[in-house]
């Protein structure tokens, strides 16, 4: 293993288990503070809106300023938002400030998805996408897992955030940690992201499908599980259930992407996630259960995002074409997280706390409907 993937590896252990713990922390709030599914949606719509308006920017931005200086950049801003959550308890002040947390946060993993794909052999490059995948859904556990210590009231739970964060920040300050600037020589246009969708049209609206979907367990199962019954306390280990989920399933997700083709494991895991998400509902009065059905569905779904990266990877060789293929592949991600908890929380609203579900289940299928049809069209070629 490289020294630069393993810099990149524990970067995300620092970055993920600062959202980890913040998913919790910041939904709860916003539930106590009253806000209707609809709002606890806009909210955290808000990363997307900043993925959106900055992703297809990222190629220009990684040329100009270079990629560990950019990286840096993200994680003081988003340090410095949640800080801003306790001083100013306002829904309409968290808008902003979910959009500049979140949103750099999410910058700051594409980046890095980007240099992990592009410093990865062919042959292991499934593999290598796992392992970040597996770190980062351990570290989004280790988070979730120490709300109940600190928990989510006080200045202490918003300073461990802001703290695990700065850590991450000053890792990229020692002298053995830096990034190839592999895109620095040359100012090459980044293609329009339709061509992306003519070339790899599943693994690509994958990712369209994934942040749509994404919101459900990330944002919105917290919120689900205190509306079914279960304490604070049950309601944040949701999120170190679907992070489990994530930290079991992508290895094995990523070995067998090596092995077959892509973008039919990645309808495949599609198809699965949409009928274990039926399965929830029957296990909200059994915790440990319900828990264990949610590790289990977010880990097959986590091949719409994990699988699908490979696949870019496997297709674009060109650091060029990778690094287009990389922004449209987190533009239509943005997109699809920004509309993804809009109608999630107003299928919460219409059908409280199960219209969340329903929603999800019917993101799945309609996916699942479009890879088979396109899957079907390739095979008569």
């Amino acid at each position: 293993m490289t020294t630069h993937l393993k810099s990149l590896y524990i970067l995300t252990l620092f970055i993920a288990t600062a959202l980890g713990y913040s998913f919790p922390l910041l939904d709860l709030a916003l539930n106590r503070m009253g806000a209707s599914g609809l709002m606890l949606g806009l909210n955290a719509a808000m990363p997307a809106l900043g993925w959106l308006l900055l992703t297809p920017l990222l190629p220009t931005l990684q040329r100009r300023f270079g990629n560990t200086p950019l990286l840096f950049v993200f994680i003081a801003t988003a340090a410095s938002a949640m800080v801003g959550f306790h001083l100013f308890p306002d829904i309409r002040v968290w808008m902003l400030l979910r959009f500049l947390f979140g949103g750099s946060i999410g910058l700051a993993f594409r980046v890095i998805e980007f240099l992990i794909n592009v410093t990865s052999p062919p042959e292991r490059r499934g593999r290598n996408i796992g392992i970040y995948t597996t770190i980062f859904c351990a570290s989004l556990m280790l988070g979730a897992m120490v709300v109940p210590i600190i928990g989510t009231t006080g200045w202490t739970a918003y300073l461990f955030v802001s703290a695990v964060l700065t850590m991450g920040g000053l890792f990229l300050l020692l002298p053995f940690v830096s990034f190839p600037d592999v895109l620095a020589d040359t100012a090459a246009p980044t293609p329009a992201v339709r061509r992306f969708v003519g070339l790899l049209p599943i693994a690509v609206i994958s990712a369209f499908a994934w942040g749509v979907y994404e919101s459900v367990h990330s944002a919105l199962m917290p919120v689900y599980a205190v509306r079914v019954g279960l304490s604070e306390s049950w309601a944040a280990l949701t999120v170190a259930a679907y992070s489990l989920g994530g930290l079991l399933f992508p290895i094995p997700l990523g070995m067998l992407a090596d092995r077959m083709n892509r973008q039919r494991l990645v309808v495949y895991c599609a198809a699965l996630g949409g009928l274990f998400t039926l399965a929830i509902p029957l296990t909200e009065f059994q915790p440990e259960l319900f828990l264990f059905v949610l590790m289990i569905w977010v880990g097959i779904t986590s091949g719409l995002y994990t699988v699908a990266l490979s696949a870019i990877g496997e297709r674009f060789t060109d650091v060029h074409q990778l690094a287009g293929a990389n922004a449209a592949f987190g533009t239509l991600y943005a997109a699809g997280g920004l509309i993804g908890p809009l109608i999630h929380g107003a299928a919460m609203d219409a059908w409280n706390p199960h219209g969340v579900l329903a929603s999800a289940a019917i993101t799945l299928v309609l996916f699942s409907a479009f890879g088979m049809w396109k899957l079907h069209g390739m095979g008569k070629h």
